[in-house]
């Protein structure tokens, strides 16, 4: 990663030190936690093997039908496997269950302290569902009359899906009800902008703009990285992203 963003050339150089880049043990970290989650079965010794499998390549390999895929999902997670992400921590990052941690009394289902529950709530925006229920259709006209003030995010895995200003009336005009129900609406954040100096692949640019800080945890340890991205302001989306 140092040499990809330019960053390995400025140390060799002389003009930044290591002690000047903020500690980040993401990549190794990871590993150290699902070490850490077998030694938490009492077994000193240990030996990890990564398998990577979609549960469509287990239905494939192991001759299994669509139908029992809840059934391949409870036997992973009732085994002394260790998945990564887990299906609570890969739940939450769901567009769909973040609209639904949002509304009233859910986060407190979870969060006994009240003081720690409304900390949480004060980093929420806006989250609303687009189904035909009295809410969504509030969020629908919202969306409509003022989509300038929203982002529509479909229940899809990664990034590049989301919808836009002007574009959002376009896309949910084309969509019945039933397909709505994919979707959610979220209040657009207006990160501050400000000017800074971009550096990909050994070239400068200077330009305005938006931060947005990702952190890496294991839950049987801590805090173990980051990932600091930053993108041109009133830019939405942006394959290449600067990262650090």
């Amino acid at each position: 990663m140092l040499a990809r963003t330019g960053y390995k050339d400025l140390l060799q150089s002389g003009c930044i030190s290591d002690e000047q880049l903020p500690a980040n043990a993401s990549l190794t970290s990871i590993g150290d936690g699902i070490a850490a989650g077998f030694k938490l079965y009492g077994n000193p010794r240990y030996e990890i093997e990564v398998v990577r499998l979609t549960f469509a390549d287990v239905v494939d390999k192991c001759a299994i039908g669509d139908d029992n895929r809840l059934f391949i999902c409870r036997c992973i997670l009732s085994s002394r496997a260790i998945p990564v992400p887990n299906l609570a921590y890969h739940l939450a990052g769901c567009k769909k269950i973040q609209q639904v941690l949002a509304q009233p009394g859910i986060v407190e289902r979870f969060i006994d302290d009240a003081q720690a529950a409304m900390l949480v709530r004060e980093c929420f925006v806006g989250l609303y569902p687009l189904d035909n229920t009295d809410e969504g259709q509030r969020a629908y006209e919202m969306a409509m009359s003022n989509p300038s003030n929203y982002v529509v995010k479909p229940q899809r895995e990664g990034g590049g899906y989301n919808t836009y200003g002007d574009d959002i009336p376009k896309l949910l005009s084309t969509l019945s009800d039933e397909e709505r129900k994919g979707y959610i609406l979220m209040e657009l954040i207006r990160a501050p902008g400000f000017k800074n100096v971009l550096l990909r692949n050994g070239q400068l640019d200077s330009l305005e703009v938006v931060s947005e800080l990702g952190i890496y945890g294991v839950w049987v340890r801590q805090v173990v990285g980051h990932m600091m991205k930053r993108r041109r302001t009133l830019v939405h989306t942006e394959t290449n992203q600067h990262t650090y």
